[in-house]
């Protein structure tokens, strides 16, 4: 198995924990860029280059950037080359 398999298997796997574990009603999730990095397995330079890129969903808050979580999830899933 492949490093980019293993990880591929490990964020679908990751997600179905996330759906199951959401209870219904529960207000938005947001991550950092920091935090965003090790939930997805990328570099802190490459989130920042696919925001300049705007190839990945994010919103800003004032000077921050923040991701929503349930938004990356589904971005990871469609995108897996991203």
């Amino acid at each position: 198995m492949t490093t980019d398999e293993f990880v591929e298997i490990l964020r679908e796997e990751l997600g179905k924990i996330v759906a199951v574990s959401k209870p219904e009603g529960r207000s938005k999730e947001y991550l950092n860029v920091s935090q965003l990095s090790t939930y997805i397995f990328l570099s802190v330079p490459a989130i920042y280059q696919r925001v300049a890129n705007d190839s990945i969903p994010h919103s800003r808050i004032g000077s921050r950037i923040v991701f929503e979580k349930s938004e990356i999830d589904f971005w990871v899933k469609t995108n897996p080359k991203s």
